[in-house]
């Protein structure tokens, strides 16, 4: 306290000495310098964006203006280059995986050519392999037709056109009759996820004579594997169905009612023509006839090279444009971070500089003018030292008190707690557990004394000894247990065996539960069972299996109408061009799928006697068939709660009793149903404009599915049908082709769709509402006819024009 009054006097007298002013200008100096701090911070901040742009420090108003309108400038153009460097890394990326995808598949035929001669693609090997593997058969007695034929070497020049005449046929596989009725039954039950053609071959073929064909047939210019026990049929295949003539002129190719060009163009009946030009005519890799594939391989290894080196070079070039990208982005957000600072007051660090010198000058000529004031600033600082010293030695001392004093209450409180226990044990525990422990002490913990610091120590000793003792008892416990639950283990055994239960009766055996199973005999004993089973069978027969022979029928019910739909769809789509010639038909066969099918048998196996009229089959072992099925319906099997819950889902909901697919079909002059051209299980491998067409088609069946067919159009029907956003990413083409299968399925269509897209839809729409925003950002809707808007945009286009 001597101390601090002593400071105050010294700093009262340096006051009134003129130290008042001294103290305000320190004041404004510390003030100043605080400011000058924040300004060198954000100078510093200014420089490091800035030279990330190579741009220096504005010194002045004028250049810090003119480099603002250099940063807009900037980042203007920063935002476009950003935009034409991300569009390029997207389409690298894009190509980048369709290069790893091309590389993956040409590996994978590479190597499975390499383990065999002929031409014939992996995904049909495969499947031979799988078939034969579980037939136990060689592949050998299961040929493709392309791996026994080939085109002769004096016809090299008809090598493409022909691959192309036989390129379906040569992947079909060849079945001995003696395999036949396997082969039949293995595809049935396999899922092969792609189109696969089997011809039966009877184990005799008629010889025929290629002489009597046309020099110029197809069929004459190939080779047969004449070891082959197939040699006979495939010859007279090529002999019936390739007589094709090899025409060199459109002339002699227009002459012939079957005829095969160059080119590639097929000619069949005098009406039909194909030419697939989706692959090259010459391109080997796609050749499947062949006794040897040596070209191939060449050509598959050959591609495989340039796939790769394109893909290092595609992968270079993404990794340019990341870094150009993201140097682009450091820039823009610099210039951004200048542009933000927008006064330059801000950085003007020379103007701050220059008013804390003056300060400090102002400050040193005060102190120059008192010799006095200078004494008293040299006392009061040593005492004020001197007073810092003294107040933390008092506050070490106050600390050491505290701990001390902490202590003490702790010791205070154990104290308590513990009389607390002693106070509140029972008079038995006190009585019998105290001289135990007290009994037992010199063996526990060997000394006869406690002291504070090893309470928890002893303690510890205690509860070990006690632990130990209570496992010794407890091991005597269950040995005595042992044979009072063994005639509850092979009661309950018994009712296992016996499929028998009890609902009073717990899984758990134990002395607790003897009280259930005296209950138990007690109601076998006294309870007369037997006469309640004419009653229970006249229940199940009344009640439970015809609720579910009701259930069986409504799902059966749903099955057909299914079907039914399905068929109406298809007499629809059959007039619907879908490529030119062809139409699209809606398969839908019953799925393969194991729980489906087998939940179908045990409802026919729940559900039988009920229609047979059988009184024999109401048994319990029918109740017990239901009750399997209904115990996963109510998700009741412990453990199996979710799993029951996904199966009674997908078992109950009758479209999953179906796998749905879309053939392409050539159409037919008598309405028939018309060769298979092309089958969809998904739309993976095709174009853009394929997946739209397909994406339509299903779209607009989905449509009629849910309204039904309209009738053939002899009564109006309401079927209205909103798609927003619509057509904003497909073709026009695609567009108008959506439009009209639509029309054509009898829909009503509210299409939300872009400015861009009225001229593709004009023609299908009668009524068109347009919506716009007004000056006040409030939205309008104006209705008008389609000839209302057809007169106004012409009137629009003659004033622009």
């Amino acid at each position: 306290e001597h101390i601090s009054e002593e400071i105050d006097n010294k700093k009262k007298e340096s006051w009134e000495k003129g130290g008042s002013q001294l103290d305000a200008a320190r004041k404004d100096l510390k003030l100043y310098e605080k400011d000058l701090q924040i300004v060198l911070s954000k100078v510093e901040t200014y420089k490091s964006y800035a030279s990330q742009l190579q741009l220096s420090l504005p010194r002045n108003l004028d250049a810090f203006m003119k480099q603002r309108k250099t940063l807009e400038d900037m980042v203007n153009q920063f935002r476009e280059d950003f935009d034409d460097l991300d569009q390029k890394k997207f389409e690298a990326d894009s190509r980048e995986r369709d290069l790893v995808s091309q590389i993956s598949n040409d590996r994978s035929e590479l190597e499975s050519l390499k383990k065999r001669d002929s031409n014939i693609p992996e995904q049909f090997i495969s499947i031979r392999k799988k078939l034969c593997q579980d037939l136990v058969v060689p592949e050998g007695d299961m040929p493709f037709a392309g791996e026994i034929m080939e085109v002769k070497s004096s016809e090299q020049k008809w090598e493409g056109a022909l691959e192309r005449l036989l390129s379906e046929f040569g992947v079909s596989m060849l079945v001995p009759e003696a395999l036949y009725d396997k082969v039949i039954q293995w595809m049935e039950s396999h899922f092969l996820g792609r189109r696969m053609v089997y011809y039966r071959v009877d184990e005799y073929t008629r010889p025929v004579d290629m002489t009597e064909l046309s020099p110029q047939a197809a069929a004459r210019k190939m080779n047969i594997k004449k070891d082959s026990p197939y040699a006979s049929w495939l010859a007279a295949e090529l002999y019936h169905r390739f007589d094709h003539i090899c025409a060199e002129t459109t002339k002699d190719f227009k002459k012939a009612a079957f005829a095969l060009s160059l080119g590639g163009q097929i000619k069949t009946g005098g009406r039909r023509h194909q030419k697939d030009d989706r692959r090259r005519i010459d391109d080997r890799r796609f050749y499947v006839l062949g006794f040897s594939n040596k070209e191939k391989i060449a050509l598959i290894r050959k591609e495989l090279e340039q796939l790769e080196a394109e893909k290092v070079k595609v992968a270079a070039q993404i990794a340019e444009y990341k870094e150009k990208r993201d140097l682009l982005i450091r820039h823009q957000n610099a210039a951004e971070s200048l542009l933000r600072m927008d006064q330059f007051k801000d950085i003007d660090q020379l103007s701050f500089m220059e008013r804390v010198d003056r300060q400090k000058k102002r400050i040193k000529e005060l102190m120059n003018n008192s010799q006095v004031l200078a004494r008293l600033e040299r006392e009061i600082a040593q005492l004020t030292k001197t007073w810092k010293a003294m107040q933390n030695d008092i506050n070490d001392c106050r600390s050491a008190l505290g701990n001390v004093k902490a202590r003490v209450e702790m010791y205070q409180e154990k104290q308590k707690d513990d009389q607390k226990i002693l106070a509140a044990a029972p008079e038995h525990v006190a009585r019998e557990g105290f001289a135990l422990l007290e009994a037992h002490r010199e063996d526990i913990i060997h000394k006869g004394f406690f002291t504070l610091k090893s309470m928890q120590e002893k303690n510890g000793m205690y509860t070990r000894w006690i632990n130990d003792q209570k496992e010794a008892c407890s091991h005597r416990k269950d040995e005595q247990g042992a044979i009072m639950t063994s005639g509850m283990s092979k009661y309950m055994q018994y009712l296992m065996v016996h499929n028998e239960g009890d609902p009073n009766l717990t899984n758990e055996l134990n002395r607790a539960n003897r009280n259930e199973y005296k209950e138990l005999h007690r109601r076998i004993k006294e309870d007369d069972l037997p006469k309640l089973l004419p009653k229970f069978k006249k229940r199940l027969r009344e009640n439970t299996i015809q609720d579910m022979a009701i259930f069986q029928s409504k799902l059966l019910g749903n099955r057909d109408v299914i079907k039914e739909r399905i068929e109406e769809i298809n007499q629809s789509l059959y007039d619907i061009d879908y490529n030119k010639g062809h139409y699209i038909e809606i398969e839908c066969v019953e799925t393969l799928n194991n729980e489906i099918r087998h939940f179908r048998q045990q409802l026919k196996a729940c559900t039988d006697s009920s229609i047979s009229g059988s009184d024999d089959n109401y048994n319990e072992e029918k109740f017990l068939e239901i009750e399997k099925i209904l115990d996963r319906f109510s998700a009741s099997r412990p453990g199996h709660a979710e799993e029951d819950r996904r199966w009674t889902q997908m078992v109950t909901d009758v479209r999953n009793w179906f796998t749905f697919a879309v053939s392409e079909r050539v159409r037919q002059e008598d309405g028939s149903q018309g060769p298979e051209f092309e089958h969809y299980t998904d739309s993976s491998g095709k174009s853009g404009g394929q997946k739209e067409k397909l994406a339509y088609t299903i779209l607009a069946a989905s449509f009629v599915y849910s309204f039904g067919i309209a009738g053939g159009g002899r009564l109006p029907t309401f079927r209205f049908t909103a798609i927003d956003e619509a057509f904003l990413k497909s073709s026009d083409e695609s567009a108008r082709f959506g439009l009209e299968l639509f029309r054509k399925m009898g829909l009503q269509l509210l299409v939300v769709t872009p400015l861009a897209k009225i001229p593709t839809i004009e023609p299908f729409i009668s009524h068109l509402g347009f919506v716009s925003q007004n000056d006040k950002r409030q939205s309008e809707l104006r209705n008008m006819t389609i000839g209302e808007y057809r007169k106004e945009f012409k009137e629009h286009e003659k004033k622009t024009s």
